[in-house]
């Protein structure tokens, strides 16, 4: 089974360039909705390489309006 990992806590840990994975730790609504654009934007301008998929964990978002 694969797991992803925080490269910046944990060493070791195949990374690839052309994939960036986010996970999202803070329920998703109306007045945060803003601050999880930025984020993400802001983590897409800091990848380097050629960035092909962007994955969203949401698994840790326990509600959405």
């Amino acid at each position: 089974m694969s797991y992803y990992k925080n490269t910046s806590r944990f060493r070791q840990l195949e990374e690839r360039s052309d994939l960036l994975i986010l996970r999202l730790y803070a329920r998703l609504y109306y007045a945060n909705v803003d601050h999880f654009l930025e984020s993400i934007k802001g983590h897409i301008d800091a990848h380097t390489g050629d960035l092909k998929a962007i994955i969203l964990d949401a698994d840790s978002i326990n509600g959405i309006d």
